[in-house]
């Protein structure tokens, strides 16, 4: 730390014990070297700590902050005395680099044992140290056992011991003030420090036990709870003047307060009504922010609701996380909505598409359910919006299964004039076989009468799942004479009856089978085609 690296016990080379004739005599001699550019003696400025290039006004410097005797109490916090024969020998290998026989000699006195006069200077000097950085030591443990010993140090009563060594008879203070001064020292540096954090302080502190402690962490209390409530006017103040873009104000706010707000949390329980009562404000603004945002843009839901994530996360209290959820749910459901819409929407729209077959039917009609009953509790079920979508799903699935009926037709027609007559219409076949991808002699090869039953059969089981669909009245007849149309064909193909064939000319018995064959296809087709005529009638 630069408390102690800087300190300015150490620019001037002795020791925090030092009198101010020590001090007075010390600078003059510096100064008289540095300026004879002489090289300085072997002082107690301890160079494994850190390189010191020092110059004259350096020495000045440090000695103008060495007059007052707070001053002095404030660096010899950071520094080291000798207040036992035991401090020496440390010293010596202290300046010799060897930081290992120092923690064994200062680490011996200390370890396991409470403050005493024998060990005083030994647990301030081993925080010293701890402090200075120059230990193979974590940064944060660094910090955590540099404080704590000199907390221990500066909660004993032999703390006055370094007091009556630094200062007069006439410099009055306490534990608590000392400890104080030194904690507030220690806040100054973290503060502009980019390795260690406050938090990491607090931290280190909440382990503790000294009798500042209330006072010491109350302090970061009040200017984090000041820059919240500070931060939360502001946000009213843009939201009032412009709601629409509230969501950008509502992100502000969370950015801005998540640093303070954080230092609150660590040093207050979650049950403290002060870290409740700002904590709850700051989500209630948030929130807010959300709602208006929404309100202005109901088709950004998505940011609304990771609006109120955040608000969630920082809101202690249940009347304000009830709150949260319940407008998370309002917007969770609209956004449901709005999706929907736009699942059935584009499904509409991408219909065209799509090939003619029975799977692409009961698929597109599977998919939409769904959507259509959420649009239904939502709107009513004779909303006008809401059955434009239902009954356009009913049609295009209607639209589609009858082309395929129309299509099986047309192709058993032509496969009996293909076998009867041995003719073709093409211009019939052929815009099917296009539709399908195949050519038309594969397609009239492939008409068989178990085919078509099966078409017949699924597609009357998607035909009647439209049924519970909701449609506009002219759709809901149309639908149901295709429906008495389809059932009747299904019925018609799966009775077992005999059909009358004529009587052919005596031929082989082959011969005679196959135009039988032929003859009940005719028949068929010719019902086929009378139903579905009726059928768009």
């Amino acid at each position: 730390m630069k408390l102690v690296e800087h300190n300015p016990y150490r620019i001037v080379g002795l020791l925090a014990n030092a009198t101010r004739r020590d001090i007075d005599r010390q600078t003059r001699r510096c100064k008289q070297l540095l300026e004879a550019q002489s090289p300085l003696p072997e002082d107690y400025s301890i160079t494994p700590l850190g390189r010191l290039n020092r110059k004259v006004e350096d020495i000045t410097g440090a000695a103008s902050k060495l007059n007052s005797d707070a001053d002095k109490m404030g660096a010899a916090l950071f520094w080291f005395y000798n207040g036992h024969h035991t401090d020496e020998p440390a010293f010596n290998a202290l300046n010799a680099g060897r930081l290992e026989d120092v923690l064994g000699i200062w680490g011996k006195r200390t370890s396991g044992k409470d403050v005493s006069d024998s060990n005083a200077s030994a647990f301030s000097n081993l925080s010293t140290l701890y402090l200075s950085g120059v230990l193979t030591v974590a940064h944060e443990a660094a910090l955590k056992e540099g404080i704590s010993l000199k907390l221990k140090f500066l909660e004993s009563a032999f703390a006055r011991n370094l007091q009556s060594l630094v200062t007069d008879e006439t410099y009055k203070t306490t534990n608590e003030e000392l400890q104080l001064l030194f904690l507030k020292q220690i806040q100054s540096e973290i503060e502009g420090s980019k390795v260690y954090s406050i938090n990491k302080l607090i931290k280190v502190l909440e382990g503790l036990t000294f009798s500042a402690k209330e006072k010491f962490l109350s302090s970061f209390i009040t200017g984090p709870i000041n820059r919240i409530e500070s931060a939360i006017e502001v946000s009213i103040g843009k939201r009032e003047k412009d709601n629409a873009n509230a969501i950008t104000y509502g992100n502000e706010l969370y950015n801005t307060t998540t640093a303070p707000l954080k230092l609150l949390t660590a040093i207050l329980p979650s049950s403290d009504l002060k870290l409740i009562s700002i904590s709850d404000r700051l989500a209630t603004e948030i929130l807010q922010c959300s709602k208006d945002y929404f309100d202005n843009h109901p088709d950004k839901g998505d940011a609304a609701i990771a609006l109120n994530k955040k608000a969630k996360s920082i809101a202690l209290g249940k009347d304000a996380k009830d709150r949260i959820d319940k407008h998370t749910t309002h917007v969770n459901g609209f956004v449901t909505f709005i999706n929907d819409i736009n699942f059935v929407k584009s499904k509409l729209e991408g219909f065209s598409s799509l090939k003619t077959t029975i799977a692409n039917a009961r698929d597109f009609e599977k998919s939409c359910r769904p959507k259509l009953m959420n649009l239904k509790d939502k709107l009513g079920a004779e909303h006008e919006n809401y059955l434009d979508f239902s009954s356009g799903v009913v049609k295009r699935v209607m639209d589609m299964i009858i082309t395929l009926v129309n299509d099986e037709t047309t192709l058993f027609k032509e496969a009996f004039q293909r076998y009867h007559a041995n003719a073709i219409d093409y211009s019939k076949v052929r815009p099917i076989a296009n539709r399908r991808g195949v050519s038309v002699e594969s397609l009239i090869a492939s008409a068989d009468i178990d085919t078509f039953k099966t078409l017949i059969t699924e597609a009357l089981d998607v035909f009647r799942k439209l049924k519970t669909l909701d449609m506009v009245a002219d759709l809901r007849v149309r639908y149901n004479q295709l429906l008495s149309d389809l059932e009747s064909l299904y019925k018609q193909l799966h009775t077992d009856t005999k059909t009358p064939v004529p009587q052919p000319k005596p031929q082989p018995k082959k011969k005679k089978k196959k135009k039988a064959w032929l003859w009940t296809i005719l028949i068929i087709a010719i019902i086929i085609s009378v139903l579905l005529i009726i059928s768009q009638s």
